[in-house]
């Protein structure tokens, strides 16, 4: 807590004593209603002691500030800025005239949260910079902040090939500029240079001049961005990032909607995982065969189910057989062509089948079902050996989540509300999923590297 007393210059007011409780930055901030002229609560989202840029001059941020004050009655002007070390103003943003009411005792203090928001912050180089608070033309408060830079290390030859080779791992990033006359640019990046778009390519110095408009455009930031991101582990990233997520939601008391982030990560999760291991579909039954029959006879089985025999098939036809050096190549060709035809070529594929729902985990064509026909990993099986619930709960959890996200006039939101033990226990089922999952997946890839 900082106390200042201080008098104003030019007249003989005596400001009495400003307490300033508290000053917290955060990327975001949710105002609560008043209720019944109480003050209102806010919910600081991302509070950090410093700020991080990819490169400098800095892409344009919004920055929150709340500071929580006590103030005697009397009449105030609120203003924020933020400047460099040698003061000069990088932003400013000013709350207006406040006037604490007359019905407050004069020497009673009231509480009063003051929120400041920066729009589009551009800082020009890495340093400390400083959050002024000013009332009443007067600087009461300085806090300081460091703005760092982002960093990671330059790939190696041999690294990037590692990546490149890692079904798991980001190999392309793009982003999307956007004029103030309309025209959006797309930029991207990619490891490979033979999979680089020649449109998307970014310009060899650091400005953008837009074809419509001419304006000129920094692209230090977005570079570095792009950069940033390439090599990262895309899958397990963004489950971690998501859970993130919804830990926030619930600290707000969003429950319903941190629970549903939850279950729609794992999803996401157990999807991507599957079709990014493709090619160690059917791998477990290869085991101690001189040839691929087994496996094969089993792929010939799942499509029968999948009701994809007969584009199977034309697609055997079409692509003739081939010759292989191993049972592993063959298994691998089919796995290909099944790959195709229940996702399709890319990820934003039109024609994909998707006959496997991995919003559902029981019964046949389900998440479980998917892991277990062609990896021969059983995940009901080790949720059942656990002692505390595990796969009734996560099933339950799915459940809610659809009655959460479709609204029924049947759902009762008393029987099925969401608990923060629940998004707990939720939490821990999904990572305890998650890191069998790698384990056994790595150990499915090892096995049968050549």
């Amino acid at each position: 807590m900082r106390v200042i007393t201080f008098h104003m210059e030019g007249d003989n007011t005596i400001l009495n004593e400003i307490k300033i409780k508290s000053i917290i930055p955060c990327e975001y901030m949710y105002t609560f209603d008043k209720l019944l002229g109480i003050q209102p609560a806010n919910t600081c989202v991302g509070v950090s002691r410093e700020l991080v840029s990819f490169d400098f001059p800095s892409r344009p941020k919004n920055i929150y500030f709340l500071a929580l004050t006590q103030i005697a009655k009397s009449k105030y002007r609120f203003i924020g800025r933020i400047v460099d070390k040698d003061g000069t103003q990088l932003a400013i943003t000013a709350l207006g005239e406040k006037e604490i009411p007359d019905e407050i005792p004069d020497d009673f203090q009231i509480s009063l949260n003051l929120v400041f928001i920066f729009k589009d912050v551009i800082f020009p180089i890495d340093g400390l910079y400083f959050f002024q608070l000013i009332i009443n033309d007067i600087i009461i408060y300085n806090y300081d902040f460091p703005v760092l830079k982002a960093q990671r290390p330059e790939y190696s030859p041999d690294k990037i090939k590692c990546i490149l080779d890692d079904p798991e791992t980001i190999k392309h990033s793009s982003v999307e500029l956007k004029c103030n006359c309309g025209k959006v640019k797309t930029f991207s990046l990619s490891l490979d240079p033979g999979e680089q778009k020649e449109g998307e390519k970014l310009p060899e110095g650091d400005i953008y001049v837009c074809d419509d408009c001419e304006q000129k455009h920094n692209l230090v930031d977005i570079k570095s961005n792009l950069k940033f991101y390439l090599g990262t582990k895309n899958i397990v990233d963004s489950i971690n990032r998501n859970l993130s997520e919804s830990r926030v939601l619930a600290r707000c008391g969003f429950f319903n909607y941190a629970l549903v982030i939850q279950v729609s990560a794992f999803e996401a999760f157990m999807r991507d995982s599957f079709i990014s291991r493709y090619n160690s579909w059917f791998m477990h039954l290869l085991e101690n065969q001189s040839n691929a029959q087994i496996a094969k006879k089993e792929i010939i089985k799942i499509v029968k189910e999948l009701k994809l025999k007969d584009e199977f098939y034309e697609q055997l036809i079409v692509l003739g057989k081939g010759e292989f050096s191993s049972p592993k190549e063959e298994i691998i060709y089919h796995n290909n062509i099944l790959k195709t035809l229940l996702f399709g070529e890319t990820e934003d594929s039109q024609h994909a089948m998707n006959r496997i729902s991995f919003q559902q985990l029981k019964g046949t064509l389900g998440g479980f079902w998917a892991y277990k026909k062609f990896f021969g990993f059983d995940i009901k099986s080790e949720l059942d050996k656990q002692k505390n619930k595990y796969n009734e709960d996560l099933q339950e959890y799915f459940t809610l989540r659809h009655k959460i996200i479709h609204a029924s006039t049947k759902f009762n939101m008393n029987k099925y509300e969401v608990t923060s033990e629940m998004l707990q226990k939720n939490q821990e089922i999904i990572l305890f999923i998650r890191n069998l999952m790698n384990e056994k997946l790595l150990k499915i890839k090892k096995d049968h590297e050549t």
